[in-house]
């Protein structure tokens, strides 16, 4: 029988609005499970397999990945390959991260639609996976107002993208 996923405790420090983890480590270092956040999760550097859902599918080197709230989940490196290293951004938020009510205002429409979609998990694809896989190496660096921006635009290009596959 397989287990069910756990809750997941996301940390987040007093200082910030939303989580930006940055991995380098042999593994991912969780397991099957869900949080409330919606998560994207950029593996630099990774060979094994993720799973979202019902949907499991190899990992490879720069693969993208958007999470709805919620959903169970794991990445899970292969102990088996030559190359034993993660590195990764995982950048989670609560929906309401800016406040109640940012998400009800009409600008937030495009928004609002991808968050549904990602319900089923989206793998970022194309064009799109160059230019956010870009901006979320570079998101750790950022700090106060330009690290909330950047992350807006991350999902604004998101919310405009042709470029995602559903998963689950």
């Amino acid at each position: 029988m397989a287990r069910p996923p756990i809750l997941e405790q996301v940390p987040q420090r007093p200082q910030e609005s939303f989580d930006c983890e940055v991995i380098d480590s042999s593994d991912y270092g969780t397991r099957w499970h869900f949080h409330p956040e919606v998560q994207i999760t950029l593996a630099i550097t990774s060979q094994g397999y993720r799973i979202v859902g019902d949907n499991i599918s190899p990992l490879r080197d720069g693969d993208c990945v958007l999470i709805g709230s919620d959903v169970p989940h794991v990445w899970q490196q292969d102990p088996s390959t030559d190359r034993h290293a993660v590195q990764a951004v995982i950048v989670r938020f609560r929906r309401d991260f800016l406040g109640v009510d940012w998400l009800g205002r009409p600008e937030m429409d495009r928004l609002n639609k991808l968050l549904v979609r990602a319900r089923r998990g989206l793998q970022i694809t194309g064009r799109t996976l160059a230019e956010v896989s870009a901006r979320l190496q570079a998101l750790p660096k950022q700090d106060g107002l330009a690290r909330i921006v950047e992350l807006l635009g991350v999902l604004d290009l998101l919310s405009r993208s042709s470029d995602l596959k559903p998963l689950a």
